[in-house]
């Protein structure tokens, strides 16, 4: 393995942890990450020396892949975290404004 390809590697899987994190909110984790993408961008860099271009596009693309991946995380994260009230339904079909909790009956109050 070359240390372009080597170089692309890693900035393809830093760039996927850091999307991941980002998209958790761990900010901390996330910017590490993407200085492991740079480093993988610097080191896929070499592959110009020999006119071979493909270790650097897939490194370069790997940043979209961070951006794609953090708002696909956050959107997983939201609707898990959502929360799960639902209006409350009288007998007669009307919504009664109250919030209803799962297990909550008005005679258990």
């Amino acid at each position: 393995m070359t240390l372009s390809a080597t170089g692309a590697t890693l900035a393809v899987v830093g760039g996927a942890v850091a999307g991941i994190a980002l998209g958790a909110r761990r900010s901390g984790v996330g910017l590490s990450f993407l200085g492991v993408w740079a480093t993988g961008l610097l080191l896929s860099m070499v592959s110009i020396a020999v006119l071979e271009w493909a270790p650097l596009r897939l490194s370069i693309t790997a940043l979209g892949g961070v951006i794609v991946t953090a708002a696909v995380t956050a959107g997983i994260l939201a609707f898990i975290r959502r929360p799960q009230y639902r209006r409350a339904i009288s007998t007669t079909g009307t919504s009664t404004g109250a919030l209803a909790l799962p297990g909550v009956t008005a005679s258990s109050i």
